[in-house]
């Protein structure tokens, strides 16, 4: 599992995600799940199989033509034969018993500011998203209030320095909620025309931020953070 959110600002976008990686085995380890292509201009935030979304994620770089980029349909095609070679191919609909993958993709092609929403497994999906914000990975984390709350697809976007603060802060309380499966943050922005994850010391200063603010909430309401 893993919360993953990418949202679209009105000078830029972000995209943050956990660190946290766990096995079948119930053990944790902590991994990087963006991967950023700055030649490119391309974001990938990965989540579901570890070895399965770096495969896709390596033949998704070495495959991407900055004049002629890959849409929802090829990203479909490109998922179902990096799940074909992973695992073989998958029944279209699943029995009991058989393997399921759910594996995701959050891929943004900053060039165009598109951000494509891809699912790996049987008939893999993409789909394209230009405004707003998507949520991946444990989606249904009550974290997510607080994009929905403060970053909403109805309200006009927020600049980056708004933002980014919340995305963070969603981040950090999904671990709070769900820590067994939620862990970390790392953030990678578009900003200034160029692409970048932001250093240790800004992913500190943000942690600080929210866990100064969840400490505030916790005393209005009269609960221990």
């Amino acid at each position: 599992m893993t919360f993953q959110v990418c949202a679209f600002g009105s000078d830029g976008v972000v995209l943050a995600s956990d660190l946290q990686m766990s096995t079948p085995g119930g053990t944790n380890s902590i991994v990087e799940k963006i991967v950023i292509s700055e030649d490119r201009l391309l974001a990938v935030a990965t989540a579901g199989i570890h070895r399965l979304t770096v495969d896709a994620t390596e033949e998704l770089l070495s495959l991407w033509n900055d004049h002629a980029p890959l849409g929802e349909y090829m990203l479909g095609l490109l998922a179902d034969k990096v799940v074909w070679r992973y695992c073989g191919r998958l029944p279209a609909t699943p029995k009991a018993g058989d393997e399921v993958i759910r594996s995701r993709m959050l891929i943004l092609n900053v060039r165009s500011l598109e951000l494509f929403d891809v699912w790996l497994g049987p008939k893999s999906t993409a789909n394209r998203h230009t405004k707003g914000y998507v949520v991946s990975g444990d989606a249904h984390n009550l974290a997510a209030f607080f994009i929905a709350r403060y970053a909403s697809n109805s309200k006009p976007p927020l600049p980056l320095h708004k933002l980014i603060p919340i995305v963070a802060h969603a981040t950090l309380m999904a671990s709070r909620i769900n820590p067994s499966a939620v862990g970390g943050l790392e953030v990678a922005v578009y900003e200034n025309s160029a692409l970048r994850k932001l250093t240790d010391t800004e992913i500190n200063d943000l942690i600080d931020s929210s866990e100064s603010l969840d400490s505030e909430i916790a005393q209005k309401f009269g609960t221990t953070p």
